[in-house]
């Protein structure tokens, strides 16, 4: 376990948690039917960082470059196929499938520097 830091710090990045909803996890059911969905075992979601400084009162402003990003690497995590994807998504689809929780006091608990890796 890494070591607390004495003095903790916050970064200049935004969170935003993407926790899916029932019309995600009925797409999941209906591309594997016979496959345990993470539905029933969710207890963790992604998470994004973005700059600091937003509003999120506006989340489509805010994601406005990413949303698509972000909803293909959340289809990705469930099937690499994207022939089982839903072809015409949009903004509206996504925030029906998504829910978007925005935390902009992000605070670094840790010792030592943050380690990027290549996505």
């Amino acid at each position: 376990m890494k070591k607390r830091a004495e003095n903790p710090t916050t970064i200049n990045r935004t969170v935003i948690l993407v926790i899916p909803k029932k019309l995600f996890y009925e797409w999941e059911k209906a591309v594997f039917p016979d496959m345990k969905s993470i539905e029933e075992s969710a207890s963790e979601y992604s998470s994004y960082l973005i700059e600091s400084g937003v509003f999120p009162e506006e989340p489509k402003a805010v994601l406005e470059e990413d949303w698509q990003w972000i909803f293909e690497n959340e289809l990705f995590g469930i099937c690499i196929d994207e022939e089982f994807w839903p072809q015409k998504r949009s903004w509206t689809m996504f925030t029906e499938w998504f829910d978007i929780k925005f935390c902009t006091h992000v605070i670094d608990l840790l010792e030592g520097p943050v380690v990027h890796n290549d996505y």
